[in-house]
């Protein structure tokens, strides 16, 4: 018998349960994804999510985001303390051209570090949040080379167009309000966690995929 004004909210939710985010993302990465999950003989949605995983549970990308913490987040026994003049994560993941929904379906754990990482983010979308991780993960040849050991990472973009090049965000003057140089040296946040210039962060060779002055699609290259 069904007993009336039951809560329903208390209902278990299974530890296993799939959850789907679905970021928007430039099409150049569905090539270079397409290429680890031919490489891997996978789905090109676990390479995703094998690409995210490894950037959230990854300290070195927890420092490289730092700058766009606006709320503090705890990796291990460390805080990444956030600031209000923190960078926009919408800075980082601008899109020129075309793009579409790349949907990923990750477990409980996952989602959940993805929600924290969103929430130190201020970020309102949680898509924002993966798609970051995802561009960190394609980026950062030491990331590829955990989920696809034995794949050439220069493979990845031959004959490929690339969008601009990764690279970290440095706090400026830029980033706060307009006050006296006096009080701008004194309210200056540095961000004491960043990434210097390493071989781990590759910036991929541009490469020329023009014919007779027009554009080709990103598929013709696969």
């Amino acid at each position: 018998m069904r007993v009336m004004g039951m809560n329903s909210a208390s209902r278990k939710v299974r530890s296993d349960k799939k959850h789907s985010i679905a970021p928007y993302v430039p099409d150049t990465y569905r090539v270079w994804i397409h290429r680890i999950a031919r490489h891997l003989e996978i789905p090109e949605g676990e390479v995703g999510v094998r690409l995210i995983e490894c950037a959230v549970k990854s300290e070195e990308c927890i420092r490289f985001f730092s700058p766009y913490f606006k709320r503090n987040f705890s990796y291990g026994n460390q805080v990444f303390l956030g600031h209000e003049y923190a960078a926009l994560i919408d800075s980082y993941i601008e899109i020129n051209g075309k793009r579409d929904r790349f949907k990923v379906r990750v477990n409980k754990c996952l989602y959940d570090k993805i929600s924290e990482f969103q929430i130190a983010l201020g970020s309102s979308f949680l898509s924002h949040a993966t798609h970051a991780l995802l561009r960190y993960g394609l980026h950062t040849k030491d990331m590829v080379h955990r989920v696809a050991p034995n794949i050439n990472y220069d493979d990845l973009f031959y004959n490929a167009p690339i969008p601009r090049p990764h690279t970290q965000l440095f706090i400026t003057d830029l980033a706060f309000p307009k006050k006296t140089k006096e009080k701008l040296e004194k309210d200056k946040v540095k961000a004491i966690h960043i990434v210097q210039e390493s071989d781990r962060i590759y910036d991929p060779k541009r490469i020329d995929v023009t014919e007779n002055n027009q554009k080709r699609s990103v598929w013709s290259v696969l």
